[in-house]
């Protein structure tokens, strides 16, 4: 049988662990979805004694990276979605299938043969790569100083890979297996989503697993909020007019979700006929709006909080203080954008004009700086 320890990974199991991975020997190791089979990527041997235990000759493995600097390097990665969706996404159990239309690059830097973690599919070359949300078994990754590869044990049919049981390490000693080191369930007990990011920006899910499709969205998504008084004129037509100069894309492609509220708004009121007027006379859909107001969910999420008024601003800093650092008026000026309400038509024509013009620049420059979004 190989060798099984009971017991969380720690300095002794990970030095036996990767001296067996460095001679070419399969372990299994916890992650934070399932256990997996894992093997030195650039071993003949290994990947040849793990596509045994699959029963395919042709597997391909996801690369179990030990941080994201090194998957950016090593992909060269310069898209901004794709280097986003890294930075929001991992480490945690999400499997990337990346895109390179250059893979024998990524192969050389790697020390890696075709299709190992690499697939030629209707997409074009895509890269499998995991960044597991599992210190113990990161400290492995990165202490082996190369690539390793894991396949599920479910996959492996060595059991269902949320636990590992002693059947599974019996099993495992007759495939012959090296080492099993037993963590304990899994924490998530479901394998990986598989993320497919694609070549020219988007993404989509390849298959389902431990994070389900809004919980992945909210965490790409870059919020921004516009706030006025009422969330009846002002911040309902600056949304409007985001949504609208945004249904053409962005050139980081990274997806800008854009939301209005208001510092006094009660919940359920409808936009101003008139800022509905003066949106439909530009081409811009108002929508179905329905006034609400300022939340701490809302502010946490927000990356960008841009306000009609400093009033405004001071308002949402008091409100909640840890937002002061993402909180600016919407002219970049700080000029106020007066209220129109009760001032007719016209009045409410020049501000959603002047809106126009102020929301574009906003969301240009915001397009251009991808930093840390607010909390999840």
């Amino acid at each position: 049988m190989p060798e099984i320890r009971t017991t969380s990974i720690n300095a002794e199991s990970s030095a036996v662990a990767i001296t067996h991975l460095r001679g070419g020997r399969l372990v299994i190791l916890p992650t934070d979805t399932h256990y997996g089979v894992a093997a030195m990527a650039a071993s003949a041997t290994a990947i040849t004694a793990l596509r045994a235990i699959l029963k395919d000759p042709a597997a391909v493995f996801a690369w179990h990276a030990p941080d994201r600097e090194s998957v950016i390097e090593a992909l060269g990665l310069t898209q901004p979605l794709h280097r986003w969706a890294i930075e929001r996404l991992a480490p945690g159990p999400v499997r990337f299938l990346i895109p390179h239309p250059q893979p024998a690059s990524v192969r050389q830097r790697l020390g890696l043969a075709a299709g190992v973690i690499d697939i030629a599919g209707p997409h074009g070359v895509e890269f499998s790569v995991r960044l597991p949300d599992h210190a113990g078994l990161r400290a492995v990754l990165r202490e082996c100083s190369a690539p390793v590869v894991m396949a599920s044990t479910a996959r492996a049919g060595l059991g269902s890979g949320a636990v590992l049981t002693h059947d599974d390490v019996a099993l495992a000693a007759e495939r012959g297996i090296a080492l099993c080191l037993d963590d304990g369930p899994t924490r998530h007990a479901k394998p990986s989503t598989a993320i497919r990011l694609g070549a020219a920006g988007g993404w989509s899910i390849a298959t389902p697993g431990a994070l389900d499709e809004d919980a992945i969205r909210r965490r790409l998504e870059r919020v921004v909020l516009f706030v006025c008084t009422g969330n009846t004129c002002r911040s309902p037509m600056a949304e409007a007019l985001a949504i609208d100069a945004l249904s053409a894309g962005m050139p980081s492609g990274i997806p800008i979700r854009v939301i209005s509220a208001g510092v006094a708004a009660s919940r359920g009121a409808p936009m101003t006929a008139e800022a509905v007027r003066a949106l439909s006379e530009m081409g811009v859909d108002p929508g179905r709006h329905q006034s609400q107001p300022l939340t701490h969910d809302l502010v946490a999420r927000a990356e960008a909080i841009y306000t009609m008024t400093g009033a405004h601003a001071r308002a949402v800093e008091q409100f909640d203080p840890d937002a002061a650092p993402r909180t600016t008026t919407l002219d970049p000026d700080g000029q106020d954008v007066p209220d129109p309400i009760g001032l007719g038509f016209e009045v409410y024509r020049s501000a959603a004009r002047r809106l126009r013009d102020l929301v574009r620049r906003r969301l240009g420059d915001f397009d251009r700086r991808v930093m840390p979004a607010g909390k999840d």
